[in-house]
């Protein structure tokens, strides 16, 4: 038992992360600046700076452009557990 859980199981999963499901480089260019820690980088940015990224992410996105849908592969952890001791397992008798 972990921090009080038992049964973990951790399970890494590839997931796709669509940009803009529309709209193309324009629109994941809008969409990733606004979201995240580039986000909250570029909040306070200058026009220039967030003229010079913006342009940096257009280079970088054109390439993952599929007919106006921008995704790209991404990854998560699904995490299970049990608060708890961990139960006995059913044995028949």
């Amino acid at each position: 038992m972990r921090a009080g859980f038992s049964n973990i199981v951790i399970e890494p999963k590839d997931v796709p992360i669509c940009l803009a499901s529309e709209g193309g480089v324009a629109a994941a260019v809008r969409f990733a600046m606004q979201i995240g820690p580039s986000g909250a980088a570029l909040a306070e940015a200058s026009y220039d700076a967030k003229a010079i990224a913006a342009e940096r992410l257009k280079t970088v996105l054109e390439p993952f452009d599929k007919g106006g849908v921008v995704t790209l592969g991404g990854a998560i952890w699904v995490v299970e557990a049990r608060r708890g001791p961990s139960e006995p397992s059913a044995t028949p008798h």
